[in-house]
């Protein structure tokens, strides 16, 4: 399996290299590394190109014209990669020495799955360890990656995405640049996020891979949710707390299938927020523990919901 590493920079001189060297560094060697600079100002472009002279993997520089933004310019080093699995790298952060040989064994053992995230320890401008995790500080904990590995991502996503790019790989021919690029006004991990999900072919596992530092100047760091967000992600959620991608027609990208998916899913969330509000009748596993992620999968409204969406779907 060849690999390949999508790199996008914009002035990173301070922190590049320690990045770079992190991937050269690894227990698999990478095949290819592809950087996409979007008109840094600073040094950053003569240090990779000073770590790309001396390197044995194929290694790509490309400098954009016109500022492309992070989300097109990362579609861009994607659609610029030659390997059949892509690593997506930030160029702040520092990968773990069994970061690549780690999710190269777990594509290997799920070779149906597409896309894969992982945790992250986190570390200050300075290198220094910062308490707790990635995922805690997206609230993505234990029993939500439960409900996740069970086949409710959708319901978890509405609320935030909670896979983070630096730590996401993903098969080539699952990435579509074409028109994922103008899918959503959100970031492209999120896009690429929905995309495994919809197409129940993501994964995740809770190593944590990498070191994800957080910075004053970064484009996209990991602030702690809203407290509503830390909820169950079974919860109903509102309007106002839905997570950007699934307001007003951000949707008209899916296919229709994947759009009657995700109808099903805010209308029952909806559903559930205008009849019972935040109150825990909302979660009927509260109640009634032996049934665990069984008693939520047979609630009753969800049997109305389906039932009348596929009445609509055979008559129209």
């Amino acid at each position: 399996m060849k690999l390949s590493v999508a790199l996008c920079t914009y002035n990173g001189e301070h922190y590049v290299r320690e990045l770079l060297e992190s991937i050269l560094n690894q227990t698999i060697r990478v095949d290819e590394i592809v950087v996409c600079d979007d008109g840094s100002s600073d040094h950053t472009l003569e240090i990779v190109e000073s770590i790309g002279n001396t390197l044995v993997p194929s290694f790509h520089i490309y400098r954009n014209e016109d500022r492309k933004g992070f989300k097109n310019n990362f579609f861009q080093a994607i659609d610029l990669c030659q390997g059949e699995l892509v690593f997506l790298a930030d160029q702040d952060d520092v990968w773990h020495p069994n970061k690549v040989e780690t999710m190269v064994r777990w594509f290997e053992s799920h070779p149906e799955e597409k896309v894969l995230f992982t945790n992250a320890s986190l570390i200050d401008e300075t290198g220094t360890a910062i308490a707790g995790d990635l995922w805690q500080r997206f609230g993505f904990d234990k029993k939500k990656q439960r409900f996740f590995n069970h086949g409710f991502g959708l319901d978890i996503w509405m609320w935030s995405n909670r896979a983070t790019g630096a730590t996401m790989a993903v098969r080539k021919d699952f990435v579509k640049t074409d028109t994922w690029k103008d899918f959503l006004d959100g970031y492209h991990d999120s896009i690429i996020a929905l995309q495994g999900i919809l197409s129940h072919s993501i994964g995740c596992l809770s190593e944590q891979l990498m070191d994800y530092r957080l910075h004053g100047d970064q484009a996209c760091g990991a602030e702690d949710l809203p407290y509503q967000l830390q909820y169950s992600p079974l919860k109903p959620c509102s309007k106002e707390l839905l997570s950007s991608g699934f307001q007003g027609d951000d949707l008209h990208g899916l296919p229709v299938n994947e759009q009657r998916h995700v109808a099903f899913v805010l209308e029952r969330s909806t559903f559930k927020y205008r009849r019972f509000g935040w109150g825990s009748i909302t979660h009927i596993r509260s109640y009634v523990r032996f049934y665990r992620l069984w008693a939520y999968k047979f609630f009753f409204y969800d049997w109305f919901l389906s039932m009348r969406h596929s009445v609509k779907h055979l008559f129209g």
